[in-house]
């Protein structure tokens, strides 16, 4: 349930991200880091999360069930909660680091 539930979230990326780049519209690296590097990597985890919930869990309607829950969370995704999601965004920029020991990511 946990892997669906993210596949609506970052299937929804698109939209939270317009909110971001209108939030962050006088920044142009920011919204042009949104656009060219977050949004394209989050729908693509979506899709893939998608894939394998309907792989898995055949009889769920996932197409159903997310527009259901994108009707709700759409309205979420506002220039008034900007600051919450600058938050967010700046964690997720920032949670990686590259070892020069080990070569690999780290949080």
């Amino acid at each position: 349930m946990l892997v669906c539930c993210d596949s609506f979230v970052e299937g929804g990326a698109e939209t939270y991200t317009r909110s971001l780049v209108n939030y962050f519209a006088d920044d142009t690296e920011i919204s042009a880091w949104l656009t060219k590097h977050w949004e394209p990597e989050e729908l693509q985890h979506g899709r893939a999360l998608k894939a394998y919930v309907q792989h898995v869990w055949h009889e769920f309607d996932w197409n159903g069930a997310y527009n259901s829950f994108f009707a709700e969370y759409r309205k979420l995704c506002t220039i008034d909660d900007g600051a919450h999601a600058w938050a967010g965004i700046w964690h997720y920029k920032h949670s990686f680091t590259i070892s020069s020991d080990a070569g690999s990511r780290k949080t």
